[in-house]
């Protein structure tokens, strides 16, 4: 699965309303070169947290500064290992 693709999909779902096509491009790429807010990256790092069955208590913990981290951090501690993007996008509460 790209991660660049499921990261950007996982924004897609954290900000549905105010989505403007502002995708990461890197793994290197920071949250604010994606345009995301602090809120946006809360969202997104619960969201990752959801995809990957990461605990609340652990996830609390996890403080990526760049959308390349999200994946090292979170599959690191993960419960859950999607195959494809519409599974990942499935584990994720509305």
């Amino acid at each position: 699965m790209d991660k660049l693709e499921l990261f950007n999909a996982i924004v897609k779902q954290a900000r549905p309303a105010s989505f403007d096509e502002i995708k990461a491009n890197s793994l290197e790429d920071t949250f604010a070169d994606v345009g995301l807010d602090s809120l946006d990256t809360i969202m997104v790092c619960i969201y990752f947290a959801e995809v990957y069955g990461v605990s609340e208590e652990i996830a609390k913990q996890l403080q990526p500064q760049n959308v390349g981290e999200c994946f090292t951090l979170y599959q690191k501690h993960a419960t859950k290992n999607p195959e494809t993007i519409e599974q990942a996008i499935k584990n994720i509460a509305f």
